[in-house]
This record gives C-alpha cells, sequence and structure tokens, in this order.
C-alpha cells in the first residue's frame, strides 16, 4: 500500500526522534532539506546526529535520510550506520531505493521500519523476506519540497541545459556535450547535516535549472526539480532501475512534462533478480 509521507509522520508529531542524514551530491541536499521542512511543518523535535560524533543511543526513534544509499555493490555508509544502531533502537528509513542487503530487511522483523520510493526496491524486499507490516511504500522525499518556496524560482526561463551525469551511475550511452553541467556534483560529501547548507544547496539547484525552459538530464533529483519548476524534461536511465521505477511510481502521476525515454536496460534483467524471482517460485528455468 502507497501511503503519505506526511501522514506517517504526523505519528511523530511532538516527539522526540534522532536524524541520521546520508553523504552524497547536491541532489541529497534536496531529499534533506525537504525532510527538515516536513518535520518542522508537523513539529517533529529532531536532533541530527554528527556523522564525526560516535555516540551511542538506546530506546530511542531514529530516522534515516531518504534516498539510493541502500544499493548493494554500490554504497554501504547507510548500511553501516543501521547495523550500528538497530539491535536497541527503532529505526525508520525513509523512501529509500533498496537494492539487496537481505540481511538488513529481515530487521523488519524486529524493530525496523523500510520506507521505499518505488515499486521494484518494495518487491525486492518482499523476495528478500521483509516483513509485511513494517515495510511501505511512499514517494520520495524530495515531491515534499514546500510549495510555497517554489515561487520565487517561477521564471519563464530560455534555452535548452544539459545536466547528464558524470559520475559512476551513469548509463555511458549518452553523449556529453560541451554545454553538459553535472550541476548535482557542485557539492559532495558528508554536509546535509547542516540546516542552512541543504537549504542553501537547494536553492542554487532551483536558480540554476529555473534559467532553462527545458532539461534534459539522467539525474532523477535534476529531473523531480525541474518538473516542479514546470520546465518541460526529457529523462533517460542511469546505470540501474532508479529512475525508471521513480518515474513510474511518481513523476509520470504528478507531472505531464517529463518525457522518460529508455535508452537501456537495467539490474531487472540481472542474474541476481531471475535467481530471487526463482526462490520466491515466481519462475521457472
Amino acid at each position: 500500500m502507497k501511503i503519505d509521507m506526511r501522514d506517517f509522520l504526523s505519528n511523530y508529531s511532538d516527539k522526540k526522534v534522532y536524524f541520521i542524514t546520508n553523504p552524497g551530491n547536491a541532489g541529497d541536499a534536496f531529499i534533506t532539506y525537504s525532510t527538515y521542512c516536513l518535520f518542522d511543518e508537523l513539529n517533529i523535535c529532531y536532533e541530527i546526529i554528527d556523522p564525526n560524533n560516535d555516540i551511542s543511543i538506546s530506546n530511542e526513534i531514529l530516522f534515516f535520510s531518504g534516498g539510493g544509499n541502500l544499493v548493494e555493490g554500490k554504497y554501504d555508509h547507510l548500511y553501516k550506520k543501521l547495523k550500528k544502531y538497530l539491535n536497541n533502537n527503532k529505526c525508520i528509513i525513509l523512501p529509500h531505493t533498496i537494492w539487496g542487503y537481505k540481511d538488513l530487511v529481515q530487521e523488519t522483523h524486529r524493530n525496523l521500519i523500510i520506507i521505499c520510493r518505488e515499486k521494484v526496491s518494495y518487491e525486492l524486499c518482499v523476495l528478500n523476506g521483509a516483513n509485511k507490516n513494517n515495510l511501505f511504500l511512499s514517494d520520495d522525499m524530495a515531491f515534499y519540497f514546500p510549495q510555497n518556496e517554489l515561487s520565487q524560482f517561477a521564471i519563464k526561463g530560455r534555452g535548452h541545459g544539459y545536466c547528464l551525469r558524470t559520475d559512476g551511475e551513469s548509463s555511458k550511452l549518452l553523449y556529453i556535450n560541451e554545454f553538459n553541467k553535472d550541476i548535482s556534483l557542485s557539492w559532495n560529501g558528508e554536509l546535509w547535516g547542516n540546516y542552512l547548507l541543504s537549504k542553501y544547496v537547494t536553492y542554487s539547484l532551483a536558480s540554476y535549472l529555473s534559467q532553462f525552459d527545458e532539461i534534459e538530464t539522467d539525474r532523477l533529483h535534476i529531473s523531480i526539480f525541474a518538473a516542479m519548476l514546470n520546465k518541460k524534461v526529457i529523462m533517460y536511465p542511469n546505470n540501474y532501475y532508479k529512475n525508471r521505477a521513480i518515474f513510474e511510481n511518481s513523476i509520470m502521476q504528478k507531472y505531464k512534462n517529463v518525457n522518460f525515454v529508455n535508452t537501456s536496460t537495467d539490474l531487472l534483467h540481472s542474474d541476481y533478480v531471475m535467481n530471487l524471482l526463482k526462490n520466491a517460485h515466481l519462475i521457472t528455468d
């Protein structure tokens, strides 16, 4: 069942929680700032855990920032954080793309709640043995960016902006021209526990995108933000299923100005997924 994060998080209004942010690029700033705004709106009293301060916490509620930081074989930062805090706390993973990490997914039978931001990750969690009572589907946290903050960036814009990936999630199938600016990499690192930095990096993304009429990108959060700013968006896949799955789960329902161009196959065709399906007796050899 797909849930609304505003409704879900309202259960924690006026409660003390801890918040652990993800490292990452300016797209992660966008996710994190949108989360801060929703926490503030709902009067959730949150304390940010400093990533450089190895504190001990027991019997508390911990929120882990949404994003794409739980893809086994690509990223393990959040996995390590979760393993550190899971035994003694209630842990909630905000809307995420999750690939693999079967041992973690099965912690939903104890004190872990997982919220997926697209259906592929949700189904993979089910196949990996998740407790459906603690497994949910929602939209990415960036979709909760305050609407009243968009108006200052609502300008007509001119021309075509290219924001194609130049990092390890690129499909390597797209031509990178001289006008390309991988704006998301303007910032990258363990930065987003800083509220004001998250806010103004998010604003810098909006300021950059607002100058164009059309945006061409394989960056998920550039696609989302450009769509919110009412730009024409040509969206491509990254090198696994994330972009396509979130387009189908959220973007295509919310924004008619985004055209997804599927230029590649993805991990849905991998041996890993085929073996999961076979073990679940959903397909045969």
